[in-house]
């Protein structure tokens, strides 16, 4: 089930193109990791589109993966 978030943590309403700038990647790029990260793709009018919030997430996860992925190879230099 998902819980709606309150009016003032839904961010900025962004389109598929504009959410694919935001990432690097194609439309059809973004689809795809849309479908593999369960980012929501809904409809305003005949526009799909998504939360900015859900991007900043898949961002800030993006982030702390680098993180962690850069520490390992720090610990082990094969």
């Amino acid at each position: 089930m998902t819980v709606p978030l309150p009016p003032d943590r839904l961010g900025e309403w962004l389109t598929i193109q504009q959410a694919a700038d935001r990432l690097g990647l194609s439309p059809s790029g973004f689809r795809g990791l849309a479908k593999t990260r369960r980012i929501t793709i809904n409809r305003r009018g005949s526009r799909p589109g998504v939360q900015s919030t859900d991007i900043d997430a898949v961002l800030q996860r993006a982030r702390i993966t680098a993180r962690l992925n850069r520490r390992l190879a720090l610990k082990d230099p094969e």
